[in-house]
């Protein structure tokens, strides 16, 4: 995540999923769950315009009929949020996300460490910021991390782009019993995305060591953005009418089962 990303289109998707499986929207079912938010925040970038599709709150017609309708009130406070500036903090202050959501903003960066010395110093930067997050969130029943550019792949984690990962023994670290998490992923266009879909999926399952495979969304405005939800057996029932209910009302012109919803156990 970058602040200059805030209130970007795929930022309402973020919000409006997120709202949606803790059953924060108004009318959700079952009981609300407690979200904690780890931004894996990372210095903002210059090299390209990313982050400026915000168009979409402006208050026309087709955009109150085509957004809005989705979740009025996430809508609204977005724009509010906007008119405050671009950064996360806004995000934490703005009633976007429930009230008792707990968060993790503290940044990543290896800027600053250079030379072959660097690498156990980035380690160990790393680690101790993977660690404190952890900390943070452990009392939360689902947790949102929001890396920039996804799942670990080739990248290692102390390489100076390291930190736009998320890589498995961090979430690991947070996939406790009676904790779900969901896990944000950027599509390529190295391969299909269906294929890339499946195999992230199946590489969450392995990772996790979960009994099934986590339930995939993907969100069709903006960047190709894939979203993880691997539900923990208490939760498993309620997210799954969650997300079903969620793909039946206005949100489904944005997102997508590609895999097929996860079927309840």
């Amino acid at each position: 995540m970058q602040n200059r990303y805030v209130g970007d289109v795929g930022d309402f998707g973020t919000y409006g999923l997120l709202r949606a499986v803790v059953g924060a929207q108004p009318g959700a079912i079952g009981t609300r769950l407690r979200l904690g938010v780890h931004w894996c925040l990372v210095p903002d970038e210059t090299h390209n315009d990313d982050g400026k599709h915000i168009d979409y709150l402006a208050r026309s017609k087709e955009n109150l009929t085509r957004f809005r309708v989705c979740d009025p009130q996430l809508f609204d406070r977005l724009g509010a949020v906007l008119s405050r500036g671009r950064n996360v903090a806004t995000v934490e202050q703005g009633d976007v996300l429930p009230a008792d959501t707990r968060y993790f903003s503290r940044p990543l960066s290896f800027q600053d460490l250079h030379g072959r010395p660097s690498r156990e110093a980035r380690l160990s930067r790393r680690a101790e910021w993977s660690e404190a997050a952890v900390r943070e969130l452990r009392q939360c029943e689902v947790v949102f991390l929001d890396p920039d550019n996804g799942l670990e792949g080739q990248t290692a984690r102390h390489a100076l782009s390291g930190p736009k990962y998320v890589y498995h023994d961090e979430l690991r670290a947070f996939a406790e019993p009676g904790r779900s998490l969901v896990v944000y992923h950027h599509l390529d266009r190295k391969e299909p995305a269906v294929d890339q879909i499946r195999s992230r999926t199946e590489e969450l399952k392995r990772a996790l060591n979960l009994d099934v495979s986590p339930m995939a969304l993907r969100f069709r405005r903006g960047s190709a953005r894939l979203f993880l939800i691997a539900a923990s057996d208490d939760h498993v029932q309620l997210m799954t009418t969650r997300v079903q209910r969620l793909l039946r009302g206005p949100w489904r012109h944005h997102f997508e089962a590609p895999l097929g919803p996860l079927s309840a156990r």
